[in-house]
């Protein structure tokens, strides 16, 4: 038996989440200051232009929110209650990029 077909222990489950949650974080974290820096540098922009340009970078950071709350979520139900997540709930869905490549691309 290969190492892919046998069944992951509760600290591998663990591990993976703690890593899904680092990364959404991190995402969230980035997405956040770059709209707080855009908020600032906006004032050098046409009104019509930084509210285009807002809504992206706004639409951006809520879409790492969101990425985080699955992240945050899968990691509390599995450490409460022993749930472990389906694979087709993934955290990386939407932030860009791969939760375990420890590079965030927001």
């Amino acid at each position: 038996m290969d190492d892919a077909s046998r069944p992951k222990t509760q600290r591998q489950i663990e591990r993976e989440l703690e890593a899904d949650l680092s990364y959404a974080r991190r995402v969230f974290e980035q997405a956040s200051r770059v709209l707080n820096q855009q908020l600032n540098a906006c004032d050098d922009m046409s009104p019509q232009d930084g509210v285009v340009y807002l809504r992206s970078v706004r639409q951006q950071a809520e879409l790492a929110y969101a990425s985080y709350q699955v992240a945050l979520r899968r990691f509390t139900e599995f450490a409460a209650h022993g749930t472990i997540p389906s694979s087709t709930d993934q955290v990386a869905e939407g932030a860009g990029g791969d939760p375990h490549s420890g590079a965030a691309s927001a």
